[in-house]
Order: C-alpha cells, then sequence, then structure tokens
C-alpha cells in the first residue's frame, strides 16, 4: 500500500533544548553518545590497522565498505547495509538522515534554502535545494526501497550562523524552522540532532547500523 506523506501516530519533536548541543530522545533507535577514540599516527591507505576501512577521504565506519557522498542540494537514499553516507560543509545547509531499522535502508538531504517559494526559477530543477521540496522527496526515496514512515528514525545537524545578522538575513535558522514546519504538518518526530551554533559539520550515516555522526575540528565526532 502506498505510503502518504500525511500525518502518522507519531508526534512532532519538542523544542529542541539548544543550539549547538547534541540531542538524543527515548523511543528511537539511537547509537550510544561519545566521542570516537581517533588512531594517535596519521592513517594512509598503506598503514591502515585490521578491521578499518579506508578510502581517499579518510575512515569509514564499522561494517561500511564504501562511501556515497552527498553533495550540496542533493538527496540519496540506499538499501546497501555496506555503505556510508557523508555530506561534508553543513554550515547554515541543514543535513537530515532517514533510517529503517527493519529493511536498513537509508536516505540523506542536504537543502540549502526554506523555501522553493522564494525562487521561482528554479522550482522543478533541483527538489534537494529546498527544504519544503527536498524533505518529501528523502521521504519518498526511503518508501520506494521498503521503508516505513513509522519506523523510520530521523536525525539533523547544521543550520548555523557565522554572523550576528537579522532575523530576516538567518538562513540557518530559517531553514531549521521550515524543517520544523514540514514535520509537524506530517507527524515526523526528530530522534536526535545538533543543530545551530557557529561551526560547519560534517554528517555520515552508517545505512548498516543506524549511526549518525557529526564532526569538525573543533569538536571532534560524536554521535548523535
Amino acid at each position: 500500500m502506498k505510503q502518504g506523506w500525511g500525518p502518522s501516530a507519531r508526534s512532532p519533536s519538542p523544542e529542541p533544548g539548544g543550539q549547538g548541543v547534541a540531542i538524543q530522545r527515548e523511543g528511537g533507535v539511537l547509537s550510544d553518545a561519545g566521542r570516537d577514540v581517533r588512531p594517535a599516527i596519521p592513517l594512509s591507505v598503506s598503514n591502515v590497522p585490521a578491521g578499518i576501512v579506508m578510502d581517499n577521504l579518510g575512515v569509514l565506519d564499522t561494517g561500511c565498505t564504501h562511501r556515497a557522498v552527498v553533495e550540496i542540494a542533493d538527496c540519496r537514499v540506499l538499501d546497501d547495509p555496506t555503505a556510508e553516507l557523508v555530506t561534508y560543509s553543513l554550515g547554515s545547509c541543514i543535513g537530515v538522515t532517514v533510517w529503517d531499522p527493519v529493511v536498513r535502508v537509508g536516505g540523506m538531504l542536504h537543502f540549502m534554502l526554506p523555501d522553493s517559494r522564494n525562487a521561482p526559477q528554479r522550482i522543478g530543477r533541483n527538489d534537494a535545494m529546498f527544504a519544503d521540496t527536498g524533505l518529501p522527496r528523502l521521504f519518498h526515496g526511503a518508501y520506494k526501497l521498503g521503508a516505513v514512515k513509522q519506523r523510520l528514525v530521523v536525525k539533523v545537524a547544521g543550520g548555523s550562523a557565522f554572523f550576528k545578522t537579522t532575523e530576516e538575513m538567518n538562513i540557518g535558522r530559517q531553514n531549521y524552522a521550515m524543517l520544523q514546519h514540514v514535520f509537524a504538518r506530517n507527524g515526523i518526530r526528530v530522534d536526535g540532532e545538533h543543530v545551530g551554533d557557529m561551526i560547519s559539520r560534517t554528517m555520515r550515516l552508517n545505512v548498516g547500523t543506524g549511526r549518525v555522526t557529526v564532526q569538525n575540528r573543533k569538536m571532534g565526532r560524536i554521535d548523535i
């Protein structure tokens, strides 16, 4: 039966507890929080210890054998449990991951702007650029691969503001507000997030385990 994008029994997420903080909520399938123990010496493909898989972009998460990069204004959904989805340079942009623990389908969206109606010349050219068009694309992409809305674990990262500015110019805050609006209208709960502050983030999803991490030089790599 075709799944709708409309409301379900899952309630919208409460207001975030603060900016720049990893928030975990009960009821979702979450990884244990904590920092990764990074190797003490620089790794290269020639000196990777046994059990660690590495490509030219760095060390992959446990169980992953290859990496799929989600570019800016991009969306990818996979049913490959050996894949790691990763997106870089999440500033005011927002990254969203979905993961179904039963069929092990995972997806990631990296959107830039909140509302496609403010850029009518771009409508239809790249749905992943905007929150209001990219989020349905992400969820429906997961449904096509067998994911079920009520099982999805949803994580969010990004929405930074690098300069003090007016509310009208704060794209990160506007992006996050639109995401909350879309999720509330459609009964989507956020299971973990790391948003706000004045930092750039890298976001990763292990499609096999559902582990989601965010990382930058300031804070290292943490689970959300």
